[in-house]
């Protein structure tokens, strides 16, 4: 469980102590601070309204997320990432960014920063900031 504040009970799901509407706590889990999800959806949630509001264009029965991290997660056709902008100290969620970069059927999270595919091994630094690591095999790299 992330340190963001939410709780269960019964069927509702609390922020703090605000309890969220068009989400229930069955199979809910929050992904980061602003992409939830619920046995039904996936979901943007804005903390400062308290708004939880549906993804309808991601089909919540092919979603995979990464075991050891949360800076992307996929379906069969695409993989996303969170998307956030930097005000005043404050990380605001801006959106969820489609990324054809990778191959969907082989990314996959290796430890730390690194991710691969098939054909190549990824630094990353956040979903807009990552970089091939060039004339590396993917199948051989290992991270120490």
């Amino acid at each position: 469980m992330w340190p963001y504040y939410f709780s269960t009970e019964n069927k509702n799901v609390y922020f703090k102590q605000y309890t969220l509407k068009n989400i229930t706590s069955e199979w809910f889990e929050p992904i980061n601070e602003s992409v939830l999800i619920d046995k039904n959806n996936i979901y943007t949630f804005d903390k400062k309204t308290l708004t939880v509001t549906p993804i309808t264009w991601i089909n919540r029965s092919e979603i995979i997320f990464f075991s050891g991290s949360n800076k992307f997660f996929k379906d069969s056709t695409y993989i996303y990432a969170p998307i956030y902008e930097y005000s005043n100290e404050t990380i605001l969620f801006k959106w969820l960014k489609k990324i054809n970069d990778f191959d969907t059927k082989t990314f996959t999270y290796i430890q730390y920063n690194f991710w691969k595919d098939k054909n190549h091994v990824y630094i990353v630094e956040d979903a807009n900031i990552y970089k091939k690591i060039p004339n590396v095999d993917p199948n051989s790299f290992r991270v120490i």
